[in-house]
């Protein structure tokens, strides 16, 4: 086989469903912005989450996590600790998020995984308003009320109406 006989860079408008050919092959989702780096070639969670480049006027920190099937781009996540994977935050309950909330589904490689992003912006929200904090709400979205209990956890500071600069800070338990 030649070394050339591989593509090294793809550019595509969706996020990598296959498993590379390679170690090291690239994958530029140019209608996202993602940028992926092969790191084996078993499957398609072997395609690393590099950077995002719509989110260049922040460094953003994106992983990528085990999750329940039901989780969507958007979801604020937390951790069951009795499945040991990530799943939706339905409220702001104690019981629900004893441990607040871990981020936000940046994308979907899998279904049983999830691209979570723990500080960076994120874009695809509405109804926010510039440069004030948000919060997990007791429906467990993105808000601006700070709920008066279970748990209280600021999430990060909106960037405009339709984006937010996640932060997370440590929740707080109200009874």
């Amino acid at each position: 086989m030649s070394i050339l006989s591989n593509v090294h860079i793809y550019k595509k408008t969706a996020n990598p469903t296959s498993a590379p050919l390679e170690v090291g092959q690239h994958w530029i989702n140019t209608s996202n912005g993602n940028h992926y780096l092969s790191k084996g070639t078993s499957g398609p969670s072997d395609w690393v989450l590099v950077t995002n480049t719509l989110a260049s006027e922040a460094n953003s920190v994106i992983n990528n996590f085990i999750c329940d099937n039901s989780v969507v781009v958007g979801d604020l996540l937390t951790m069951d600790p009795m499945a040991n994977h990530l799943v939706t935050a339905t409220d702001n309950a104690i019981a629900t998020i004893p441990n607040g909330i871990f981020g936000v589904c940046h994308a979907k490689p899998t279904a049983g995984t999830a691209d979570v992003l723990t500080m960076g912006i994120f874009t695809g929200v509405t109804g926010l308003s510039a440069a004030q904090p948000i919060f997990v709400s007791t429906a467990g979205t993105v808000t601006h009320a700070i709920p008066s209990t279970g748990v209280v956890q600021q999430i990060g500071f909106a960037k405009s109406a339709t984006s937010y600069f996640i932060n997370l800070l440590t929740p707080i338990h109200r009874g």
